[in-house]
């Protein structure tokens, strides 16, 4: 062990988390020193189910064949399975594995490892909380054969380094989200952010206030939800697509209000406490109420003058205004005239424009 003893893996790990680029040459090493086929740092939970895996020497295609099967989930894998025995920080290996597989649902996972020659190793929990799960393994082959109780304690040395690792990155990755908030803040839109593994993370005041009340939106155990069931589970689709790719969505929340969802640039190599979501809350009404509040503190117009504006924006006729304010279609003509003076419009397209466009 003496030669194993001098590889200072605090070093190793932490170069890592100050340079993501280098997880996978670390997770190599990490490998060679054990004797094993391949190293691995995975991220498990929210509802992206996998937001990274990293293996060493792996086919991509066996990756993505990875996330279809949902290999993340504890019914098929019995890694994952395994692990829900101990506690986190525990080095759990091949004796734990055996017993997990007879409580599987399908072979499907055990049949992939086997096809793609990682029936053996070990590994760790480096974080368990919050329903977020980061392990660290050792993916080994037959020819590798199983993990000697030495080759466990050099995986556990490097553990050790690899933890205080991860939550040095999740502290820098959190760093760059209290940036992105300073920037929401300064927006009139109601925003919350939200990392790959689909927790809300910072919102503004309005994002609050409308949390606090719960009529569209909520959050459960972390998670950004509905007011109803239906609701909730459109939210998680609609965010797990997000995740899995870069086309926005958008989730009708009743009440003409509605969530639109957004990608965010990734960082490589990131470790998914980043914010890769930003979740806009519409509320078409609201909107218009603050818009046409601007055009009258800027232009001065009178609180008739205002209701007005706000009524045609909405895209009401001049007849049916008139009727919901209880004045006669002279007195509303004059109204008009005296809006159009101030703000400068000529007709009510302009009039609609410039409302649109105060607060872009």
């Amino acid at each position: 062990m003496g030669q194993l003893d001098s590889i200072d893996w605090d070093a190793r790990f932490q170069q890592a988390a100050l340079d993501p680029s280098g997880w996978l040459p670390v997770l190599r090493d990490m490998a060679s020193a054990t004797g094993s086929a391949r190293g691995q740092l995975i991220g498990v939970g929210g509802p992206n189910a996998v937001p990274f895996n990293w293996v060493t020497d792996f086919p991509d295609e066996a990756l993505s064949d990875f996330v279809r099967m949902d290999g993340g989930s504890p019914r098929i894998n019995f890694r994952i399975a395994a692990d829900l025995e101990f506690q986190p920080g525990t080095v759990v290996h091949e004796a734990d594995y055996r017993r997990a597989r007879g409580r599987l649902a399908s072979d499907t996972y055990v049949d992939f490892c086997h096809d793609r020659e990682i029936p053996l190793g070990c590994h760790t929990a480096l974080i368990a909380e919050d329903q977020v799960m980061i392990g660290l393994a050792l993916l080994r082959t037959t020819r590798d054969g199983v993990t000697t109780e030495d080759q466990r304690t050099e995986f556990a040395r490097a553990a050790r380094a690899a933890r205080s690792a991860v939550r040095l990155q999740r502290a820098i990755e959190h760093q760059g989200a209290d940036l992105v908030t300073g920037t929401l803040e300064a927006m009139a839109a109601d925003c919350l952010l939200i990392d790959g593994f689909g927790r809300v993370g910072s919102m503004t005041p309005g994002a609050e206030r409308a949390i606090a009340e719960a009529q569209a939106i909520r959050i459960v155990d972390g998670m950004l939800g509905g007011a109803t069931p239906p609701t909730s589970r459109r939210i998680a689709q609609a965010l797990r697509a997000v995740l899995a790719g870069n086309d926005p969505a958008r989730v009708a929340l009743g009440g003409g209000r509605r969530l639109e969802l957004f990608a965010l640039a990734r960082r490589e190599w990131a470790l998914s406490f980043s914010p890769q979501v930003i979740a806009i809350l519409r509320d078409p009404q609201a909107e218009l109420g603050r818009e046409v509040a601007a055009v009258a503190r800027d232009f001065g117009l009178s609180p008739a003058e205002a209701a007005v504006t706000r009524l045609l924006v909405g895209g009401l006729d001049r007849d049916a205004v008139a009727a919901l304010r209880g004045v006669s279609a002279g007195t509303l003509k004059s109204q008009i005239k005296a809006i159009y003076q101030k703000t400068g419009c000529a007709r009510e397209a302009e009039l609609v424009a410039l409302v649109a466009g105060l607060n872009r």
